[in-house]
């Protein structure tokens, strides 16, 4: 029992850090607290689930959410995403091509 709760109440301090920096509605915070703390206290599973199925790395909402709170992911998990994200752009160039004259 007494893990447990020095657990909940560094997530709870966790929780609150991250909330600080957003100003919204109190229903918002409410809901921002909620995902929050899931993903905290998920935060191995969740990491496990994005190298596992790289094809969720690819999700919008999910770049945007480690963007805004860095904390929820590992720093494996974040390289990897961002690579993926680099390969995508990439091959958007390579399938277009450039064309460059030069004149000698």
């Amino acid at each position: 029992m007494e893990v447990k709760e020095s657990s909940t109440v560094t997530v709870n301090i966790e929780v609150d850090t991250i909330c600080e920096n957003y100003t919204c509605t109190n229903q918002s915070k409410a809901r921002l607290r909620t995902i929050v703390t899931f993903f905290i206290c998920n935060k191995s599973l969740i990491n496990q689930f994005i190298r596992v199925n790289q094809h969720f790395a690819s999700n919008v909402v999910l770049r945007n959410l480690i963007v805004k709170i860095p904390q929820i992911l590992a720093f494996d998990t974040k390289r990897l995403i961002w690579r993926l994200d680099l390969k995508r752009r990439q091959a958007k160039y390579k399938e277009n091509g450039v064309d460059i004259r030069v004149n000698r």
